[in-house]
Formats: structure tokens, C-alpha cells, sequence
């Protein structure tokens, strides 16, 4: 199978959202990852005090707090350090674009221009700018934090209770899978939720059934269940 070369000039403008700026990239990555404990802290805390809650017991109620207080002052710090070290990320390579796109424009010659669509420079540095932001940068850090979570609640999911973990993912994965097999989707909205208008034109497009209840998830579950005639 022949391999698919990249663009030389795509390379050029990946390149340009990184020279220089690996480090703020490495940090943001890191402070991201370091985010995750502290989110599984805050769970494992939670039911803490739910258990301490529903047993009545001051004493632990009282160590869960003592807990909970330095966390609480670690993550608000980790979250200001994120935010800065992304923001300089971010910050230098939309400005090395913008500046790589602008030289690119200005080697061309007037005849050039006249002979292409001069819409698609305007974009280049107008709304493609904030795509390419929140839709490529933004979100290599959001799908970094999104998969690690993920797996960091599987296995505290296993710590838990194994059986427990199983049975969840298995019916988490099984409305998937009879979607995939059935090459057909479903929405369920609850609780007089709704989708914005991007999502639902995406949708249309992928002919995605939408639903809408003012029922809350567990009673919409249920009512769903019963219609489609499952136990």
C-alpha cells in the first residue's frame, strides 16, 4: 500500500504551531495530565463523603475535609498554571501562522491574484484562524485529557468492583455496537435538554434520530426500554 505524502507546505504550516514553542507545548501537555489524579481525587472524595454522610460519622466526615482542602488548593493552582502555559501555546503559534500565511501571500504576484479565488486568503487569516484554534490546538489537549481520564476511571472502576466495572462498560458499549451493526443512531435528549443548531444540522446530515423528553435520564431510560419492548 503506498503511503500518502504529506503536503510540503502543510508541513511548513504544522511546523510553524511548534518551532520554538515545543516547551510551552510539553508543559501544557504535562500540567493537563497532572489535572487527572486530581479529578479521580475529587470522586474518590465525594463518595467519601456520601459514605460519611450516610453513616453518620463525624470523624470521617472530618478526615475526608482535611483532604479535601489541599486538593482543592492544588487543583485551583494547577488550573491558573494550565491556563497560562496554554495561553502562550497558543498565543505563538497562531502568531507564527498568521506570519508564515502572510509571507506565503506576500511571495505571490499581483497576476496571481487575479487568476485565483482571493476569498480563500481572507479565510486563511480570518476564520480559519479560530478552526484551526479550538479545532486542532485546543483539542490535542482535550483528547489527551479526555483518553487518560477515561482509562483513570476504568481502573478505579476496577479497584471498586471489577464485576461492577464490566457490567457498566459492557452496556455502555453495546448501544454502540447495535448502532455500528445496524448502521443506524439514536439520541436521546432528557430533562427538556436540546441541541444546538450545529449539532443538529450534523445530525440531518449523518441521519441521527433525535429524541427530546422532559423526563429525567433514569425515567426516559426506562420509558425507552419499555418501548422498544426490552426487560
Amino acid at each position: 500500500m503506498k503511503r500518502t505524502k504529506r503536503n510540503p507546505a502543510a508541513r511548513a504550516y504544522f511546523r510553524a504551531f511548534y518551532d520554538g514553542n515545543r516547551l510551552n507545548f510539553g508543559l501544557t501537555a504535562l500540567l493537563t495530565l497532572l489535572g487527572i489524579p486530581v479529578t479521580l481525587s475529587v470522586s474518590w472524595l465525594l463518595g467519601e463523603l456520601l459514605d460519611a454522610a450516610s453513616a453518620r460519622s463525624m470523624e470521617q466526615l472530618v478526615r475526608a475535609v482535611k483532604i479535601f482542602v489541599p486538593i482543592a488548593l492544588f487543583y485551583v493552582a494547577l488550573d491558573l498554571g494550565t491556563h497560562w502555559v496554554k495561553s502562550r501555546f497558543l498565543c505563538r503559534a497562531m502568531v507564527q501562522y498568521k506570519a508564515l500565511a502572510f509571507r506565503r501571500l506576500s511571495e505571490k504576484s499581483i497576476s496571481a491574484f487575479s487568476r485565483e479565488n482571493t476569498g480563500r486568503y481572507l479565510s486563511i487569516l480570518t476564520n480559519d484562524t479560530g478552526t484551526i484554534e479550538t479545532n486542532y490546538l485546543e483539542s490535542s489537549f482535550r483528547i489527551l485529557d479526555n483518553a487518560v481520564l477515561f482509562l483513570g476511571c476504568i481502573g478505579m472502576m476496577l479497584w471498586y468492583s471489577p464485576m461492577l466495572a464490566v457490567i457498566v462498560v459492557a452496556f455502555s458499549v453495546l448501544p454502540i455496537a447495535v448502532a455500528v451493526l445496524t448502521d443506524s443512531a439514536c439520541i436521546l435528549l432528557a430533562e427538556g435538554m436540546a441541541l444546538d443548531e450545529d449539532a443538529r444540522l450534523r445530525g440531518e446530515q449523518q441521519d441521527v434520530t433525535v429524541l427530546k423528553t422532559p423526563l429525567p435520564v433514569y425515567e426516559a431510560a426506562r420509558a425507552a426500554a419499555k418501548a422498544l419492548g426490552l426487560p
